[in-house]
């Protein structure tokens, strides 16, 4: 099960984020403080990446940081575009890396067919295209 999506600008800053559990709740300050550690403890693993490792993952970044995260009960999901826009998924512990990668894949093509081609969107700014919000609600559905 999906819980979160948060997506968050090459500066750090929470830009969209999407709940999808009655479940877990979390509130507007705790969201973006998840955001705001996470893209921290990133740019650190980041720069503690020995030179010439290769990520796992499709794209091959350099020097990549984390990309999952896990606790006994839930599991956090980094994917960095070449824009270092970071696609954050908050999930549960049985969604398998198969359904996140998928749905990356999704989110995505929907980020730049909607927000990223949209001449009223500014870059990094918060995302509020309701077209966008409606294409993740039928993703995750």
């Amino acid at each position: 099960m999906f819980y979160y999506l948060l997506i968050v600008n090459k500066n750090g800053s929470l830009i969209y984020d999407r709940s999808f559990s009655s479940t877990m709740k979390l509130s507007s300050n705790e969201v973006i403080n998840i955001a705001s550690i996470f893209y921290s403890m990133h740019a650190i693993s980041s720069k503690l990446t020995p030179p010439g490792y290769e990520k796992t993952s499709e794209l091959k970044l350099e020097n990549g940081g984390i990309e999952v995260m896990e606790a006994n009960s839930m599991r956090l999901v980094c994917y960095q575009t070449l824009t270092k826009i970071k696609f954050i998924f908050v999930t549960d512990y049985q969604t398998n890396m198969e359904k996140c990668n998928e749905n990356y894949r999704k989110i995505y093509d929907v980020y730049s067919d909607v927000v990223a081609k949209n001449p009223n969107y500014e870059l990094d700014m918060p995302i509020r295209v309701a077209s966008f919000d409606e294409r993740v609600k039928e993703i995750f559905g």
